[in-house]
């Protein structure tokens, strides 16, 4: 993100999805975009473990108090 708040977005990848069987040579393409996509998003997700280990979470009110949740509802 940018100081303004803005998005920055680059293209990684492209590739053309063939339909016939002669377009089989363009798989290739196909699957190293899938590859990108599948690095970027392990990135990501190490990014926000990363940024929710760093939050401080309080001790005292949380979520469940405010909206005065039971401690057993969700559990089967």
């Amino acid at each position: 993100m940018l100081p303004d708040g803005r998005f920055l977005s680059v293209e990684l990848a492209t590739a053309s999805i063939p339909f016939s069987f002669h377009g089989r040579h363009q798989y290739k393409a196909v699957l190293r975009m899938m590859a990108i996509f599948h690095n970027e998003i392990t990135k990501q997700e190490e990014l926000m473990g990363e940024i929710n280990k760093s939050v401080i979470r309080s001790e005292k009110t949380t979520v469940r108090d405010v909206f005065k949740i039971p401690e057993g509802i969700f559990e089967k």
